[in-house]
C-alpha cells in the first residue's frame, strides 16, 4: 500500500518537470543536479562561437579569393605591358630597318648616278681629245675620269707636253690639281720629266713652288730633288731662293730622317724601368734639397742666438750645422739636375753620360768639403771650410745653371719634335 502511494506521488511530478524542461529550453538553460553540484551550459554561446567561427572562415576565404583575383589581374596587367613594350620595340626595329634600307637604296642610287655622270664626262672629254695623237690619247684614256678631266682642262700646248710623258710619270702628274698641273707643265721637258719621277705625295708637295723656283730645283740631280721634296714647304721655299752652289752646300748639312711619330725623333731610348728609377731619384733629391733649406734656416737662427749670447761653443756647433745644410742643399740641387739628365730622351747618350760624369764630380767635391766641415773643431777650421764651400758654390752655380739649361733645352726639343711631326701630317693632309 505504501508503495502505491509513493508511485502516485512521484507520477504527480512528471508534467511539472516536463513543463520546466520546455520552459528552460526557451531560455537555452538546462539544470542538472548531481551530488550537490550544479552544471550550467549555454547553448546560445556555443552557437555564437560557431557563428563567429563561420564568419571568420568565410571572411578568410573571401580575402584569399580576392587576393588571388588581384594577383591574376596584376599578372595579366604585367603581361599586357610586356606585350605592348615588345610590340613597341618590334615596331621601332622595323622602322629603323626600313629607314636603313631606304638610306642604303638612296646611297646606292646616288653612287650609280654620280658614277654615270663621271663616265659621261669622261667620254665627253675623250671625244674632245680625239684629234690628239692616238698613242698619247690611249695613255690618257687609261687614266681615271678625274685625271682625264684635269688634263682635258689645261691648254692644248701644255696638254701635249704632259701627254708626252711616260705612262708612269703621266699617272703621277695627273693626280695634281689644275693649278699645280699647269705650273709644272710650264717647265722644260727634261725638267718636267725629273720632277715627274717623284712619288705622288712628294710631287704634290713640291709643286706649290713657283715656276722659277721649280726650274731651279729641277736643274739639280735626282737625289737632291728628292731630298728637297721631303722637306717642309717653308724649307723648300727657303732653299729654292738660294743659288745652285748655296743649295748644294745647304743640302749637305741637312739630314733627313723618316719618322711616323715624335718618339722616332728621340735621340736615345730610355727603358721604363730606368725612367722610373730616375724619377724616384729626382723626388728624393727634391725632398733632400727642401729639407736641407729648412734645417739651414733653423741652424742659422740658432747660430745668431748663440752669437748674440756670446756662446762661443754654441757658435761653432751651429756654424757647422749651417755649413752642413748648405752643402746638402747644393748636393740636392745637383742630384735633381742629374736625375733629369738620366731620364731625358732628347739628349744623346754620349752627351748625357758626359753631363752625368761632370755632375758626379761636382757632387764628390762638395761631399769632400762636407767631410772637412764635420771634422772642424775650431773657429779657424770652420772659417776655412766655409771659404772652401763658398768658392765651390761660386764655381758650381754657373755650371749647374748650364746643366739645367741643357735639360730644359732637351725638353723643349721634345715639344718641337712633336710640332714638327704634326706639321708634316698637316702638310700631307692639305696637299
Amino acid at each position: 500500500m505504501s508503495l502505491i502511494v509513493m508511485a502516485v506521488f512521484l507520477l504527480s511530478f512528471v508534467p511539472a518537470s516536463l513543463a520546466d524542461h520546455d520552459k528552460e529550453d526557451e531560455h537555452d538553460v538546462v539544470s542538472v543536479s548531481a551530488g550537490g553540484v550544479k552544471v550550467v551550459a549555454s547553448e546560445g554561446r556555443v552557437e555564437v562561437r560557431d557563428g563567429i567561427r563561420d564568419i571568420k572562415a568565410t571572411t578568410a576565404s573571401n580575402v584569399k579569393e580576392k587576393k588571388d583575383e588581384v594577383r591574376v589581374d596584376v599578372k595579366d596587367g604585367k603581361d599586357a605591358v610586356r606585350i605592348r613594350v615588345k610590340d613597341g620595340k618590334t615596331d621601332i626595329r622595323t622602322k629603323i630597318n626600313d629607314k636603313k634600307t631606304e638610306v642604303r637604296t638612296d646611297i646606292k642610287d646616288r653612287k650609280t648616278e654620280i658614277k654615270q655622270k663621271f663616265e659621261d664626262r669622261r667620254q665627253a672629254n675623250i671625244d674632245n681629245l680625239k684629234d690628239m695623237d692616238p698613242e698619247k690619247l690611249r695613255k690618257i684614256e687609261a687614266l681615271s675620269a678625274v685625271s682625264i678631266d684635269r688634263i682635258a682642262n689645261v691648254d692644248s700646248e701644255k696638254r701635249e707636253k704632259i701627254s708626252a710623258l711616260k705612262k708612269e710619270r703621266l699617272e703621277r702628274v695627273s693626280h695634281l690639281d689644275k693649278e699645280k698641273l699647269e705650273r709644272i707643265s710650264d717647265l722644260k721637258k727634261e725638267h718636267l720629266e725629273k720632277i715627274a719621277d717623284l712619288d705622288k705625295d712628294k710631287l704634290r708637295k713640291i709643286a706649290h713652288l713657283d715656276k722659277v723656283k721649280l726650274e731651279k730645283i729641277a736643274n739639280l740631280d735626282a737625289k737632291k730633288i728628292d731630298k728637297i721634296a721631303k722637306l717642309s714647304r717653308a724649307k723648300q721655299k727657303e732653299i729654292a731662293g738660294l743659288d745652285k752652289a748655296q743649295i748644294a752646300k745647304r743640302l749637305d748639312k741637312i739630314k733627313v730622317k723618316s719618322v711616323r711619330k715624335a718618339d722616332d725623333l728621340k735621340l736615345r731610348v730610355i727603358s721604363k724601368q730606368k725612367a722610373d728609377i730616375a724619377k724616384k731619384r729626382f723626388s728624393d733629391a727634391r725632398k733632400k734639397y727642401e729639407d736641407a733649406k729648412e734645417r739651414y734656416a733653423d741652424a742659422r737662427a740658432k747660430y745668431l742666438e748663440a752669437k748674440d749670447a756670446g756662446d762661443e761653443e754654441g757658435k761653432i756647433e751651429h756654424a757647422k750645422e749651417v755649413l752642413l745644410r748648405s752643402a746638402e742643399s747644393i748636393i740636392g740641387h745637383l742630384e735633381k739636375i742629374k736625375s733629369k739628365v738620366e731620364e731625358s730622351e732628347n739628349i744623346e747618350e754620349d752627351k748625357a753620360n758626359d753631363l752625368i760624369g761632370r755632375i758626379d764630380n761636382q757632387i764628390s767635391e762638395v761631399e769632400s768639403i762636407k767631410s772637412d766641415i764635420k771634422a772642424a773643431e775650431t773657429a779657424e777650421e770652420i772659417r776655412e771650410a766655409a771659404k772652401s764651400l763658398k768658392g765651390k758654390w761660386n764655381n758650381i752655380k754657373h755650371k749647374a745653371k748650364a746643366f739645367a739649361e741643357r735639360v730644359v733645352t732637351a725638353r723643349i726639343q721634345g715639344v718641337v719634335h712633336q710640332g714638327q711631326v704634326l706639321e708634316k701630317k698637316l702638310q700631307w693632309v692639305f696637299l
